[in-house]
């Protein structure tokens, strides 16, 4: 009797192990094969959405994080690269839509790296007179030492 227990012991001893196993494995698995849009350089890990380059009447979010030991500004611009328009709009967080005057939609405070506020999101929309007009939406840092 003695023996039947000591099996039954183990056998549920190594049913656990392989369940807990199993179940490690699942977890720690995920699909690597997802292509992000992503640009990473030493300074900034930013993502798109749907990527870069939107048409008219489309949106794309943006993540931005810090890289670097320093605070920083950033800047997101545009710039068409198929078609032109005389009146581009843009719409930034589902705020009011305003008349695009330069190609710098948005200038903006970022910290740095691990610290709280590292991480910026912002969700662009763009209007143009033509649904056909297609830009091309960009993140870099702002080098400029004036007044913005």
């Amino acid at each position: 009797m003695s023996h039947k227990r000591y099996y039954l012991v183990l056998a549920l001893v190594l049913l656990s192990s392989v369940i807990l196993l199993g179940l490690s494995y699942s977890s720690n698995s995920g699909n690597d094969k997802v292509i992000l849009n992503e640009n990473i350089t030493d300074d900034m890990r930013v993502v798109y959405s749907d990527g870069n380059e939107i048409l008219s009447g489309e949106t794309t979010e943006i993540g931005i994080t810090n890289l670097t030991e320093d605070n920083k500004k950033y800047r997101i611009f545009i710039k068409e690269i198929i078609g032109e328009t005389k009146n581009t709009y843009y719409q930034i967080n589902n705020e009011e839509k305003k008349l695009l005057d330069s190609n710098t939609i948005i200038i903006d405070d970022i910290n740095s790296y691990g610290t709280n506020g590292d991480y910026k999101y912002n969700k662009i929309t763009l209007y143009g007179d033509n649904s056909s007009i297609k830009y091309i939406v960009d993140v870099m840092y702002d080098e400029s030492d004036g007044e913005l």
